[in-house]
């Protein structure tokens, strides 16, 4: 696994890089991401290369706690209700 770290440098960005390995590598199955930033802006660029992998996972590093704190507050709440759940998140 590659372990080099991509900034939004010159014209060398994150997206360029993405971008490439979509075009280039038609294989992919999986898309696996550790981002410290990722905004919807981000995702919606990269959204038609992402739509024929069939595994797309990305971690985001800002505001997990929060985030986490609200989903499992949020899944309490709904623990029992398994229709009201469904209708909330899906």
């Amino acid at each position: 696994m590659s372990t080099r770290f991509f900034t939004n440098s010159e014209d060398n960005t994150v997206f360029q890089k993405f971008k490439g390995i979509f075009e280039n590598m038609k294989d992919i199955y999986a898309f696996h991401a550790v981002i410290g930033y990722f905004r919807s802006s981000g995702y919606f660029a990269l959204q038609k290369y992402l739509k024929e992998i069939k595994d797309v996972k990305i971690l985001v590093g800002i505001n997990v706690d929060q985030m986490f704190a609200e989903a499992q507050r949020k899944g309490l709440l709904y623990f029992g209700d398994e229709e009201k759940t469904k209708t909330e998140f899906l």
